[in-house]
Order: structure tokens, then sequence, then C-alpha cells
């Protein structure tokens, strides 16, 4: 899986949502939260190989 980095330099990544069953792309805030990066281009999807896919277009 890829992870980029965005503008402000923090890496940006696919993850579980909460109950694990959808994924979606994410950052880690600067407590170490999980933080969703919200795009009608990157919803939440039911696989995590549908989110890379939205991440990596």
């Amino acid at each position: 899986m890829s992870v980029y980095l965005n503008e402000q330099g923090k890496e940006v990544f696919v993850a579980a949502g909460l109950g694990g069953d959808i994924f979606g792309t994410f950052h880690h805030t600067t407590s170490g939260n999980l933080r969703r990066l919200k795009s009608q281009a990157m919803p939440m999807v039911d696989s995590r190989e549908k989110a890379q896919a939205n991440l990596d277009a």
C-alpha cells in the first residue's frame, strides 16, 4: 500500500474506519489520532483496494 505526503508534510494513507468494515483516506493528527481526509474523490468504501485506488488516482 502506498503512502503519500500532503502539502503540510503529513503522511496520507488508507485505513479502516470505525467498525473496521469500511475504508478511507486518513492522516495522523499531532496527538496521534486518525483524521479522515474528506473529499468527493476519496469517499469511504467497502474495501481497502478501492480506497487505495482512490488515493492513487
